[in-house]
């Protein structure tokens, strides 16, 4: 009963999300990526923080598993938490010192009131995330890999257009714009 399937007719991946959040009944949205996996006590972990430190937001990190080579981790996996307010979320979302991925983390759902992924686009997250960590009133950042975020070739985010390039451009110039109008 806990658990619900949609399906869409059609549509892309902020598509998908953005039904989601729309039938969403819990407090708290995570997200994963149809091709990626989650630990077991992925979710069970960011909302005991987040509720333990009444945090609106909880991101953790991912590793990136290749069929070839070894993981690659790139932030800290050494289980330490942190809990900041929002302009220090937004200074280290800005400096990429977390994921800008939607799936390494948890937000209340109340966050989402006026924030939508953009649909038709690549790189939905790194156009959302900022957003997200500017509504809230402060979150947190455990150093734990959580998310595994597997790495194939032929996969959309390997398949290089130039709609790849204009729609990370596009993402990066709306974030960067936020956080310049942004005290």
């Amino acid at each position: 009963q806990r658990i619900r399937v949609i399906h869409i007719e059609e549509g892309d991946v902020s598509v998908a999300r953005n039904v989601g959040l729309r039938e969403a009944v819990s407090e708290y949205i995570g997200f994963v990526d149809s091709d990626d996996t989650v630990s077991e006590d992925m979710y069970k972990s960011l909302y005991n923080l987040a509720e333990q430190h009444d945090l609106d937001i909880v991101y953790s990190n991912y590793v990136k598993v290749f069929e070839n080579k070894p993981p690659r981790y790139l932030y800290a996996n050494d289980g330490r938490f942190v809990v900041v307010d929002t302009q220090d979320l937004l200074r280290n979302h800005y400096l990429q010192r977390f994921p800008a991925s939607a799936c390494t983390m948890i937000a209340r759902k109340r966050i989402f009131e006026n924030i939508s992924f953009p649909e038709g686009r690549l790189y939905e997250d790194r156009s959302v995330t900022y957003q997200l960590l500017a509504a809230s009133r402060r979150g947190g950042y455990l150093n734990k890999a959580f998310y595994s975020y597997y790495q194939r070739e032929g996969s959309t985010v390997h398949s290089f257009t130039w709609k790849h390039y204009y729609d990370y451009c596009m993402a990066e110039g709306l974030r960067l714009k936020f956080l310049y109008e942004t005290d």
